[in-house]
């Protein structure tokens, strides 16, 4: 691997207590016909001391499965993190984020006053699960569509809590 650091301090003992690394482990016991290897990136923390293991930051693994805060991701981009996991930006003041907490709501919300538009060729579908679709505005439920059905039945039903809706 390949560590980087400065020498103000003690020269690391390995190449995961510079202050970045690059290494590569075996995914599997090497032999003639077995070579699978991961790339590991890592850093350290501001004012983290010398002789401190970095932090693994993103591990590509011998399948070609990327982890960015995770070492095992299951699927081609696998991104973990406590706050917001990805954030798309156009510039500086303009950008979309992806959250997801601790109960699987995930949340897709844009800075500024930006729209969420679905565009698609064909068919756009909100599967609930079983669970109902809601519509809120600043948090605040605003309707509510319920779908539910028995014997080849479908029951939509619209919850509103307003006085006065109109359908235009």
């Amino acid at each position: 691997g390949i560590g980087f650091d400065s020498t103000d301090g003690n020269v690391p003992s390995s190449i995961t207590e510079a202050s970045a690394f690059i290494a590569a482990y075996a995914a599997e016991d090497h032999a003639t016909t077995d070579k699978g290897g991961d790339l590991v990136f890592g850093t350290t923390l501001i004012n983290d001391d010398d002789d401190t293991v970095s932090h693994e930051r993103m591990r590509i693994l011998d399948s070609g499965n990327v982890g960015i805060g995770v070492s095992d991701p299951d699927s081609i981009l696998e991104v973990y993190g406590t706050t917001t996991q990805q954030k798309w930006s156009y510039d500086a003041s303009t950008a979309a984020t992806i959250s997801v907490d601790t109960n699987s709501h995930t949340t897709l919300a844009t800075l500024e006053s930006g729209q969420i538009i679905l565009d698609a060729a064909g068919d756009i579908i909100l599967d609930a699960g079983g669970g109902d679709i809601e519509f809120a505005s600043a948090g605040t439920p605003q309707l509510n569509l319920d779908m539910a059905g028995t014997n080849g039945e479908i029951i939509m039903q619209l919850k509103v809590d307003a006085d006065d809706f109109v359908f235009k």
